[in-house]
C-alpha cells in the first residue's frame, strides 16, 4: 500500500456513517478500531510533515486580506466569492499588490513549494503495514459506495 492510500483509509475510517446500534456489526467496529490504532502513528508523521510554517501562514493570511480588500462586496460589506474565488474588481492593482507580497515572501513560498513536492513524493512511497480485514458479510449494508470502494482498493474486505 502507498502512503497516499493509507491517508485515504484513515480519512474514510474517521468519517464512517452507519447504524452503530446494530450488534451484528461488532466485528466491523473492531476492525475499524484496530486499523485506526495501527494507522495513527504513520498519520501523525504525515500530518507533522504537512504542517505549514508560521511564516507561510502569515503570507497566506496577508494574501487573503489583499483578496478581500480588492474584491466586490455584498450589502453587508463582506467579500463576494464566485466559485470559491474572490470577485476582484481592480485586477491590475490587485496583481501588483499580490506580486509585491510574493516578492517579500519569495524564499518562504519556495521553501513551502519544495516541502509540498517532498510530501507528494513521500505519499507515493510504499508502506508495509498490516491492516485488519473484515468479511463482506460483516460490513454494514448502509455504508456509502465510496467507503466500499476505498475498502476494496486497500484490501480490507475478505470475500
Amino acid at each position: 500500500m502507498v502512503k497516499k492510500d493509507l491517508l485515504l483509509l484513515w480519512n474514510t475510517l474517521n468519517n464512517l456513517k452507519y447504524d452503530e446500534s446494530q450488534k451484528q456489526y461488532i466485528k466491523f467496529k473492531y476492525m475499524v478500531a484496530r486499523n485506526k490504532l495501527k494507522l495513527k502513528p504513520e498519520i501523525e508523521i504525515i500530518q507533522e510533515l504537512a504542517k505549514l510554517s508560521p511564516e507561510f501562514t502569515e503570507f497566506n493570511e496577508k494574501r487573503v486580506e489583499i483578496c478581500k480588500e480588492f474584491s466586490r462586496k455584498d450589502e453587508n460589506g463582506e467579500a463576494i466569492l464566485i466559485n470559491n474565488n474572490y470577485d476582484i474588481i481592480d485586477r491590475k492593482r490587485f496583481n501588483e499588490t499580490i506580486e509585491t507580497l510574493k516578492d517579500k515572501y519569495k524564499d518562504i513560498i519556495q521553501k513551502e513549494e519544495e516541502q509540498s513536492k517532498e510530501i507528494e513524493a513521500m505519499l507515493d512511497e510504499n508502506i508495509d503495514i498490516e491492516i485488519s480485514k473484515v468479511s463482506l458479510e460483516e460490513i454494514p449494508g448502509d455504508l456509502e459506495q465510496g467507503v466500499i470502494d476505498v475498502f476494496a482498493k486497500v484490501g480490507i474486505i475478505i470475500e
